[in-house]
């Protein structure tokens, strides 16, 4: 399966084990349809997802996010406590194929028409911040973990500096901040102020602005995935 690459322009130190390491971080996102937004058994209905993308969604965070919070909520409910195991947009699975699967297959109910076109990353950021916010925990804002080690490895990359591993940093040390852009409504001025402050106040991750050329949809994701997969660790 195709994946494309894309350049993330950190331009900054990320500390990942004992050593500092300057890195020209890479964020790999799927090129292929089927992964860019929910399919629908029906063929005839699959023809008008680019259109209905382009027409309902595109440049309409709000419109996305609500809608995906729909089937967010209807696949938490469902799914009952498993809902975890269905998120993807991880090294493991770029291409969200567990979600991809499950909506059309097992929970296919929760594919509403209303959510064709929606992007596979929108949904997958709405089921991740569905789950926290059911378990209705609280975190500090700033934290230094007790395993400083476990948590170094919990957000280490192989493959450098990537987005999923900058979300992953930042719901290490800054845990309550992350909660904090979760519960702003995507592309406000208010998530992008929390967004401002989290990578501001987070030293400990080496990137003090928003990484240029990344979507914001895509550090929602990132932050929303780090923080499930950290409170979640086994």
């Amino acid at each position: 399966m195709g994946e494309k690459m894309r350049n993330l322009a950190l331009g900054a130190v990320l500390a990942l084990g004992s050593t500092s390491v300057l890195a020209q971080a890479t964020y790999q996102m799927p090129n292929s349809p089927s992964n860019f937004a929910i399919r629908h058994p029906n063929a005839d209905f699959n023809r008008q997802y680019e259109a209905r993308m382009r027409f309902n969604f595109q440049d309409k965070p709000t419109a996305a996010q609500f809608e995906a919070r729909v089937v967010a909520e209807c696949l938490v409910k469902r799914a009952k406590g498993k809902a975890g195991e269905l998120l993807g947009g991880t090294p493991e699975d770029l291409n969200f194929e567990k979600l991809q699967k499950a909506l059309t297959g097992k929970y296919d109910s929760c594919n509403r028409e209303g959510a064709a076109g929606l992007p596979m990353i929108a949904i997958n950021t709405a089921l991740a911040e569905q789950i926290l916010q059911s378990e209705k925990r609280g975190f500090a804002a700033h934290v230094s973990p007790s395993d400083i080690n476990a948590a170094k490895a919990f957000y280490a990359s192989a493959q450098g500096v990537t987005m999923d591993s900058l979300g992953r940093c930042l719901a290490v040390y800054s845990p309550g901040m992350v909660q904090g852009v979760l519960g702003t409504t995507a592309g406000s001025t208010n998530e992008a102020k929390a967004f401002d402050a989290l990578y501001a106040e987070t030293p400990e991750c080496g990137v003090r602005k928003a990484p240029s050329g990344i979507p914001a949809n895509e550090q929602r994701n990132a932050v929303a995935n780090g923080l499930y997969y950290w409170t979640h660790r086994g």
